[in-house]
């Protein structure tokens, strides 16, 4: 019995070694969600319980994919926007002092700014369609690239440089070679957070004027009351 016990235990082990760590977080917090709206009754018009979500998604999964799709379609289009403009940007900032003193200055200053308060500008000067949402995301987006990069493209060391120098090294061979490589990390973790604002942005602009994507479905569930919600409530557990 004891070498079974030691056999099931080995194999327990190794199967959750080939599970990721955030599969498991986040199926954790899914039961913690259920478990606690379970529990505590909390109606579904509040908080709905995983059961109420996944219920919805199974009797319009069309719906739900169309509107997602949609929303996730400007989101790339203003990531990649905000990665290609804002990379090309830190790289003249870097190499430029004017540009440090006056753009990057700018940049930092507009940042503080609240988004969501300019976010019917967009709307007014590029229209209802996708070009607002797309302009709201880039926006927001763009500063964590542009931030990200500088700090990698400066942290070059500077024998590296100066090596580099004493080779007679261009600007544009010092900036393919030595400069971006050592910048990669920074970029991936600037990436990381843009593509994260990019939705945040596109969502944002679907709330002030769409008719079609995510926030456009948040709207819409707004008008459904709390009777229609609670009766459409079903529950996995006994």
């Amino acid at each position: 019995m004891s070498a079974n016990r030691a056999s099931m235990t080995t194999l327990k082990r190794r199967v959750l070694s080939y599970i990721p760590s955030e599969i498991i977080a986040l199926l954790g917090a899914l039961v913690v969600w259920q478990v606690a709206v379970t529990v505590f009754h909390v109606p579904p018009y509040l908080f709905p319980g995983l059961d109420v979500v996944l219920r919805e998604i199974w009797f319009r999964p069309e719906y739900y994919l169309m509107q997602s799709l949609y929303t996730l379609g400007n989101t790339l289009i203003a990531f990649a926007l905000s990665v290609v403009i804002g990379v090309a940007l830190a790289v003249a900032i870097v190499y430029s002092r004017f540009l440090e003193k006056t753009l990057y200055a700018v940049l930092i200053a507009f940042n503080s700014v609240p988004k969501v308060a300019l976010a019917p500008l967009f709307v007014i000067w590029l229209g209802t369609g996708n070009p607002s949402k797309i302009g709201m995301a880039f926006m927001i987006s763009l500063f964590a690239i542009v931030i990200d990069s500088v700090l990698g493209l400066r942290s070059l060391n500077p024998d590296v440089v100066d090596l580099g120098r004493s080779l007679r090294g261009s600007r544009v061979k010092m900036l393919l070679k030595l400069r971006l490589p050592n910048a990669l990390p920074s970029i991936f973790s600037g990436m990381k957070v843009a593509l994260a604002l990019s939705l945040v942005g596109v969502i944002v602009g679907e709330f002030i004027a769409a008719q079609q994507g995510l926030g456009f479905v948040v709207l819409s569930a707004q008008g459904i009351s709390a009777p229609t919600v609670s009766s459409r409530r079903f529950s996995f557990w006994p």
